[in-house]
């Protein structure tokens, strides 16, 4: 154990649902790309894109999460 670690404080990566955290950063590029692409027709204001991409990523994480889509993967569902 290392200097300064208390036990049982390591965290347990089995436990990670990787298909949610892959599934999610799909949501981040797709809402990344749509605001870059915003940058680029509209003009280069950065702070808009940055608040373009966290709305676009919201309205992706709800639809994903709430919205009974059926994917595997997809919360609520069992594969």
């Amino acid at each position: 154990m290392k200097r300064g670690q208390k036990e049982g404080s390591r965290m347990d990566w089995s436990i990670i649902d990787w298909h949610i955290v892959v599934a999610q950063g799909v949501l981040v590029f797709i809402s990344a790309l749509i605001a870059n692409l915003f940058v680029v027709l509209v003009g280069d204001n950065r702070v808009v894109a940055a608040l373009l991409a966290a709305l676009i990523f919201c309205a992706l994480f709800v639809v994903w999460t709430y919205y009974p889509l059926g994917l595997p993967g997809q919360p609520g569902t069992h594969t």
